[in-house]
């Protein structure tokens, strides 16, 4: 049992002379004005080896938190980071590696995690690395949440299907121990407001600035840190109903190409917008007479990791919910671990019995069922009286720690079932990007509870949502009526609730920048349409650049800054940290100052969640003693058993490289043979049509002067029905089409995507005549601007090759020998 080799969780012991710590404390100073949150991230390093390191730290960032600077201080010298591509940062980073110069290097990572690099660290030697960010601070249901992630739990299922690197994937240590040190000004409005923070003991005080907030010592990165700003109900200026206004320095120059700036919808190439807005409007809440009934299906995480305070928390919220359902609704109760059992079966709510099994089910809820296969629990309750069986509306109210890797499956599954799906986030460090995600893509809401926190209020909010009746479509007027329109606009998501919070941008030329603007309603019995709240200038405007480069962002996430292919160079022009872009800065030594043997690598541990797992627990603030001397690490396959650290074999080279490589390749962890297309589709793949199979690079030879004689979609699919492609392009076009088909896309549009991708990989230099004329069969196609990205993802994950992205695969393998070295060492 104990040699099971799918274990995901290693317990290794350490002696006393294990290595010294390299991370010493992490300081943190934000602002809150208006609508922006801004916060820097002082990170201090220092090797207390007697040997060079390379140090390598994986670490979470605020869902939504958009970088706005690195820069790291070494010795008396002060450096400021560029944003490059991904290809040439890496590259600066090995050149500079391996010239015995001190580099740094920020990349994303996937699931909101981010990973800090930083190259030839000295014996005694100090760095710090300043990381600041900034995101939108937008009240909900009557109250600012606002949350800083301090370390990743261990997570169930394999992290490099979650397309995480070997070397980012987070380890987690019950031996370590940061200390942090934060404060938070709040301006204007939200100094007049009261302070919780239900995570740290902290200090609150009047300064000349606003209200400051300062955690009391003893901090730790071992859990959120969570502050809500309650309004007093008189505030005339709340901050959920703000103009903001900042210039934007980076359009209104000549830096992008025309043609990368094509509007999605119309092709046509905007103007240069150097004004940029940002309104936030506080939908009213929900009347009584609106309300309608629920259809409710609540599934529990009861996995081993919610044990303890995240279980605790997760009763609390059912005990909510329990007590918010009325007569006329229905409610059932599924828990899930490593399988799915039914608990309580769909009843109404109008019989008396319904809510007292509720109440002893939500008694009998313990953390006791293994892993956490939270799509197949997923899955099966989708199937309990699904909405396309004619009974009516339902939705699905998740209550997880979120501690998975598999993403990207749960949102497909998800989306397929045509449910929505809302999402309670518990415990001290739940992953707040992959629930989110599920959240958004579903037309649900998410929301967080850390322990302390008001957990059955977060579920009467919820079923307040879920009350609202759906299909709102809200619209944004900018200015006094006669006022300019933007020349650009990014509209409120589609799903907003009564009560939450609308963001809406807009970009305006020169002199025309809104001193107000307007929230509509189109009303669903008549034409005409209703006001819904009005922002004013109420904010000072943004002197800065800070405001458009968050618009810039958002833009780029919505995919509202143009094909997927024109992303990098916007985020470059915007000096934008995404998934093809990083940040890198080179400290040069001079030659007698440079280490003299190679850097060896050290992975910096977080601290264990505090109470994850049920080690202890986070009201109590203590940890299991029995488990003080031992790590904790996230590996690679899904976690199911302990197993001994004598037990375990150090890893080879080739096991490190091969699990890469086969994760990246494969349709999905554990695929077999690619399932047959669905029903309807237009297109027919494989060696079963005859002839030499066709590669790539043959297939847009083919593909590509089609496109430039502007011949239809259809016509190209007809003619490519017959041909026999390679089995790993064969396979991720069959998935690719899967997914369009899914979206409610002619699946025939999975040849221009794949062309797409193609032309946007750094080794590919097509002419600009092939990629406009890719774009523009896009657009002819209708393909809904999301699925660029997805698409895109997707194509990565299936076909990309490190090693044809311009030495980015000897990178791997350099860090997977480091890997092995160190593991063995230890």
């Amino acid at each position: 049992m104990f040699e099971e080799p799918s274990a995901g969780f290693v317990l290794q012991a350490r002696d006393g002379d294990a290595e010294p710590p390299v991370l010493d404390e992490v300081r943190a100073e934000g602002r809150l004005e208006g609508l922006l949150y801004t916060l820097t991230l002082r990170q201090r390093y220092t090797n207390t080896s007697a040997t060079p390191l390379e140090v390598v730290y994986t670490f979470p960032l605020p869902e939504g938190a958009v970088l706005l600077g690195l820069a790291a201080t070494l010795g008396a010298s002060r450096l400021e980071a560029r944003v490059l591509p991904r290809v040439e940062a890496e590259q600066e980073y090995e050149e500079a590696l391996e010239a015995g110069d001190a580099p740094v290097l920020l990349e994303v990572s996937a699931g909101g995690l981010h990973t800090a690099n930083i190259g030839n660290l000295k014996p005694q030697e100090s760095i710090e690395l300043e990381i600041r960010f900034a995101q939108l601070a937008t009240p909900e249901q009557g109250r600012l949440r606002i949350a800083l992630p301090t370390t990743v739990a261990p997570r169930y299922g394999n992290p490099l299907a979650g397309s995480l690197q070997p070397h980012q994937v987070p380890q987690a240590s019950l031996q370590a121990e940061y200390p942090l040190h934060l404060a938070v000004t709040a301006c204007g409005p939200l100094a007049r407001a009261t302070v919780e923070c239900p995570t740290h003991p902290v200090r609150v005080a009047a300064v000349e600035a606003g209200l400051r907030v300062e955690l009391a010592e003893g901090a730790r990165l071992d859990r959120d840190v969570v502050l809500l700003f309650n309004l007093p109900q008189a505030e005339p200026a709340s901050p959920a109903a703000l103009l903001s206004v900042g210039p934007d320095r980076f359009l209104d120059t000549e830096a992008l190409d025309p043609q990368l700036q094509l509007d999605v919808d119309t092709g046509a190439t905007p103007k240069p917008a150097p004004v940029v807005a940002v309104a936030a409007f506080c939908l009213p809440p929900l009347a009584a007479a609106d309300e309608r009934a629920v259809r409710l299906k609540l599934l529990v995480d009861c996995s081993g990791s919610m044990s303890g305070d995240s279980i605790a928390s997760a009763r609390r919220a059912l005990t909510g919910v329990a007590d918010g359902l009325r007569p006329g609704d229905e409610v059932s109760l599924t828990r899930f671990g490593s399988s799915a059992e039914l608990a309580l079966p769909p009843a109404s709510c109008s019989l008396p019995r319904t809510l007292a099994a509720l109440r002893e089910t939500i008694l009998g809820t313990e953390a006791t069922l293994g892993g956490t296969e939270m799509q197949r629990a997923l899955e099966t309750v989708f199937k309990l009286g699904s909405p396309a069986s004619g009974e009516g509306h339902s939705d699905v109210l998740l209550l997880t720690d979120g501690e998975v890797w598999a993403v990207e499956a749960l949102i497909k599954a998800a989306r397929r079932s045509g449910h929505r799906v809302f999402v309670i986030g518990v415990g001290a460090s739940p992953a707040e990007h992959a629930l989110r995600a599920l959240a958004d893509a579903t037309g649900g809401a998410c929301e967080f509870a850390t322990p302390g926190e008001g957990l059955e209020a977060a579920a009467r909010r919820m079923l307040t949502r879920m009350r609202a009746p759906g299909g709102q479509v809200l619209d944004v007027r900018w200015g006094l009526p006669g006022a300019q329109p933007p020349l650009w606009c990014l509209a409120p998501p589609a799903h907003v609730f009564p009560g939450d919070t609308a963001v809406a941008m807009a970009g305006f030329a020169p002199g025309c920048a809104p001193t107000q603007a307007s929230l509509h309603a189109l009303d669903g019995a008549s034409p005409q349409q209703v006001m819904l709240a009005q922002a004013g200038g109420a904010e000072p405007d943004h002197a800065g650049d800070d405001l458009a480069r968050l618009a810039a962002w958002h833009r780029i996430r919505r995919g509202a800054a143009g094909p997927t292919a024109s992303i990098a160079p916007v985020a470059l022009a915007y000096q934008l940290l995404t998934p093809d872009t990083r940040c890198v800065l080179v400290h040069r030594r001079a030659d007698a100052d440079k280490p003299e043997e190679e850097a060896a690598l050290h992975r910096v541990r977080s601290m264990l969640a505090a109470g994850w797992g049920g080690t202890g627990s986070v009201a109590g603030h203590t940890r299991d003693a029995a488990l003080m001397a031992s790590d904790m690490a996230s590996h690679m396959s899904a976690p199911t058993v302990w197993r001994s650290a004598r037990a375990a074999p150090v890893a080879s080279l080739d096991t490190v490289m091969r699990e890469y490589e086969s994760v990246r390749f494969s349709l999905r962890q554990g695929a077999s043979a690619p399932e047959a297309p669905p029903p309807g589709s237009g297109m027919r793949f494989g060696k079963e049509a005859g002839g030499v199979p066709v590669g790539l690079e043959e297939l847009c030879n083919r593909v590509l002067p089609a496109l430039r004689e502007g011949f239809p979609l259809a016509r190209i699919d007809q003619a490519l029905r017959g041909v026999s492609l390679e089995d790993d392009l064969r396979q991720a076009l069959q998935e690719l089409e899967r997914e369009l088909v899914a979206a409610g896309v002619d699946p025939a549009v999975a040849w221009l995507l794949l062309i797409e991708w193609e032309l946007s990989q750094p080794h590919t230099a097509a002419p600009s005549a092939d990629r406009r004329a890719v774009d523009t069969a896009l657009m002819r196609a209708g393909v809904p601007s999301a699925l660029h990205a997805d698409a895109h993802r997707l194509l990565d994950r299936l076909l990309g090759d490190p090693a044809a992205s311009g030495g980015l695969g000897a990178r791997i393998a350099r860090l997977a020998r480091a890997m092995v070295r160190s593991q063995g060492e230890a």
